[in-house]
């Protein structure tokens, strides 16, 4: 059972006939077979590794045999701004999160506020953070799951139903992504999850790995290339293919929806080369009846996206070209 520790109020000391006021100490929740430290009435602020083009935040899933490095922080001072942890600490990672999970975790390092950690089975536990007395200065929960296939996909997001497929690469220079995917869960209507294993190496001839997923690959005319893919979890080769340019442009799923006149709308295209989808385009829109506003937005690079002012309503022609090729797409403005 949870409990939330009250407001405890240390009592005034007398000293020299002066009465001290009362010193007031929070705590955030803690479990009953647990003390919380008075040290952290906030508890502690747990930063995972971030997979390129992800959300970062907390610690995601991690691959069975890879390891993920943990930024503990203090938020005692500042909720908003929390400092790297510097008090003394022992870990704990033997209390499952849920009594249908066994431990999937362990810790393999522990240097300063950083903490590193190991999938070994799936699971879910709890990563506690100790105070030499035995008192608790926080806790999060961990995960690791299997790797079911890996794909190599482009550094941002982009969702929809290629998300998970296999994809092709435009002609040029790009920085390539390797997503591991667990298995798709049918209790979650068949989601899968990305992982972390920092422990990656990616190599291809002519690369260089700039991050623990992600490889900053040198230009190359259409054909394949073999990307060696190795990990906690072992050692695969993926096909890298380079296509002269795309076959078909497409409207993403949002531009079905009319656009407002004279507003500024975001929209979004797909390339393809057959039905699969093309990465690392080069973009570029013009407009009948309207105006470009602005196009490869900041949060999403290459994807396709742009801003347009329609200024006309009914039909509006829109020219969208993807690495040379060109095709004429038409969505509805009022």
């Amino acid at each position: 059972m949870l409990r939330l520790l009250s407001v405890a109020v240390v009592a005034p000391a007398l000293l020299g006939g002066c009465t001290d006021a009362a010193v007031t100490y929070t705590s955030y929740s803690c479990y009953e077979d647990e003390t919380c430290s008075r040290d952290t009435p906030h508890g502690l602020v747990f930063q995972g590794t971030d997979i390129t083009g992800q959300l970062g935040g907390a610690p995601g899933p991690v691959a069975i045999g890879g390891t993920q490095r943990v930024k503990v922080l203090d938020p005692s001072d500042s909720l908003t701004n929390p400092v790297p942890f510097a008090r003394p600490y022992t870990t704990d990672t033997s209390l499952p999160s849920d009594a249908r999970w066994s431990v999937g975790t362990e810790v393999v390092d522990e240097a300063g506020s950083v903490i590193t950690v190991r999938g070994i089975a799936e699971g879910y536990n709890y990563l506690r953070v100790v105070a030499p007395d035995g008192d608790l200065y926080g806790r999060t929960t961990l995960s690791a799951k299997a790797v079911h296939h890996r794909q190599v996909r482009p550094p941002y997001a982009y969702g929809g139903a290629d998300e998970k497929a296999a994809i092709v690469w435009a002609v040029g220079a790009h920085e390539m992504s390797v997503g591991l995917w667990s298995a798709p869960d049918p209790q979650l209507a068949d989601t899968s999850d990305l992982l972390v294993d920092e422990s990656l190496t990616l190599a291809m001839p002519g690369a260089t790995q700039t991050r623990w997923d992600t490889i900053s690959v040198p230009a190359a005319p259409p054909g394949h290339r073999d990307l060696v893919v190795t990990g906690g979890s072992g050692a695969v080769v993926l096909d890298v293919e380079t296509v002269a340019a795309p076959t078909s442009i497409e409207n993403g799923p949002s531009n079905y929806y009319p656009l407002s006149i004279y507003g500024s709308n975001q929209l979004c295209f797909v390339a393809r080369h057959g039905t699969r989808y093309v990465a690392g385009v080069e973009w570029s829109f013009t407009m009948d009846d309207g105006q470009v506003l602005s196009s490869d937005t900041i949060d999403t690079p290459r994807s396709g996206c742009a801003y347009f002012a329609a200024h006309k309503q009914g039909t509006v022609r829109i020219h969208a070209t993807a690495s040379g090729f060109t095709q004429t797409l038409t969505v509805s403005a009022n």
